[in-house]
């Protein structure tokens, strides 16, 4: 867009920078659900301990052997519902163990959710999130180098005015930082058959306007 004036005319344009950095995942959480369905909260308590049992002895194991970390469990047991139209009947109890633990052995994520989806039948296991210790580091690296991406576009559109243009003069408007992503990444398949990490790719954008004088 071009401003015109007794002596001026302007410019104002807007360049947007991106930078990436990629990071080796530092641990991996894993969530696993055993589920059981009864007549009374009893039954369903009953039903779930066969599941429960399976997973507390690889948890006793992976935690002698310092595989995992940081255990966390809930259990709840709640009326069971079966909704039909605006209608909801009362269907026995259910009840549900869910397991959540951390592990800092990334060579060991496909054998770990082997051997939970294959504990009990009853028992769901989500896909292993992958985390970073030291996000902010690697979220400054993207930035940084989005900054820097931004800049050398601006520099570019200041060159190209200028090739036309016998006096230039250049400020910087407003500039900002569109939210960091993180992708946290799918667990990769090797030949479809095994889990292994990933890495992190750390996104920034920087949004730089300015104004181009020309004299």
């Amino acid at each position: 867009m071009y401003e015109k004036g007794n002596k001026k005319e302007s410019a104002n344009f807007i360049v947007t920078g991106t930078g990436t950095a990629i990071a080796d995942f530092d641990y991996a959480i894993f969530t696993a659900t055993a589920q059981a369905h009864g007549k009374t909260s009893r039954e369903a308590k009953n039903k779930a301990k066969e599941s429960i049992d399976a997973l507390q002895k690889l948890l006793d194991r992976w935690s002698q052997d310092g595989i995992i970390h940081e255990i966390v469990t809930f259990f709840e047991v709640n009326p069971f519902w079966v909704h039909s139209g605006h209608s909801r009947t009362q269907d026995g109890y259910a009840a549900e163990y869910t397991l959540r633990f951390t592990t800092r052995k990334l060579a060991e994520v496909d054998s770990i959710h082997d051997a939970l989806t294959e504990a009990g039948e009853n028992i769901s296991v989500l896909s292993p999130e992958y985390r970073l210790d030291n996000l902010k580091k690697y979220e400054s690296q993207a930035l940084d180098a989005a900054w820097l991406d931004a800049i050398a576009q601006m520099k570019h559109q200041c060159a190209l005015a200028s090739r036309t243009e016998s006096k230039l003069e250049s400020k910087i408007c407003w500039w900002n930082v569109a939210g960091n992503e993180v992708w946290h990444g799918k667990s990769e398949r090797s030949g479809a058959v095994k889990i292994v990490a990933g890495k992190a790719h750390i996104k920034a954008t920087v949004h730089i306007g300015f104004l181009l004088d020309f004299a």
